[in-house]
């Protein structure tokens, strides 16, 4: 089943992972202000999610962030604007 998930991206991969909500894009968006990382929104199904997050739990962030991005059915970036 697909599901839409927001992350937090930077040069070194993948940073965090979540389902999306709400209060979580608000807090990644807030947290990619802070740095220099992008907030992205992303569909992809159930089991490639789940190996997204084991390759980011096994601290392999931008195997994470490649996985993301070769399997993700949509993907797009998540500006401050678009929570107004």
């Amino acid at each position: 089943m697909l599901k839409s998930y927001v992350g937090l991206a930077s040069p070194c991969g993948l940073e965090d992972f979540v389902p999306e909500h709400d209060l979580s894009v608000s807090v990644l968006v807030a947290r990619a202000r802070r740095g220099r990382s992008v907030c992205c929104w992303a569909v992809l199904p159930d089991d490639e999610a789940l190996e997204v997050g084991q390759r980011l739990a096994a601290g392999e962030p931008a195997a994470a962030l490649a996985h993301l991005e070769a399997t993700a059915q949509e993907v797009g970036q998540i500006f401050p604007s678009d929570l107004a």
